[in-house]
């Protein structure tokens, strides 16, 4: 958690970006929605740090904008799913320097076993 207010959250997040590309990917801006367990958790545009070099790998940090609406939303669906693992989606769109359109990403999994 970065900063929080009643009516907005933000959080820090670290995800891995892959370039598995022969060319270098320059971006100058994403955006993307995180759904945890079908709530959504949160959204955000921004221009993360760094460029997707050719063949490359890099963690990047981004934040994550909530409210408090989509907080309760979660708790009742983590309390609802109680030994579930919590299931994510990612999804948005990368603004290429050289592209006119968006070039999209959508990614899905769960993360461990909940006790």
């Amino acid at each position: 958690m970065l900063d929080m207010t009643l009516f907005e959250q933000r959080y820090g997040l670290k995800i891995r970006v892959q370039n598995p590309n022969p060319v270098e990917l320059p971006i100058t801006g994403m955006n993307f929605r995180l759904d945890i367990n079908g709530h959504r958790a949160g959204t955000r545009r921004e221009r993360p740090g760094g460029d997707g070099a050719a063949y490359g790998e890099a963690v990047v940090e981004i934040k994550l904008t909530s409210n408090l609406i989509r907080i309760f939303d979660q708790i009742r669906g983590l309390e609802s799913g109680k030994g579930q693992s919590l299931r994510y989606h990612l999804s948005g769109g990368l603004s290429l320097a050289n592209r006119m359109s968006k070039l999209p990403f959508d990614y899905q999994g769960e993360i461990g076993q909940r006790r």
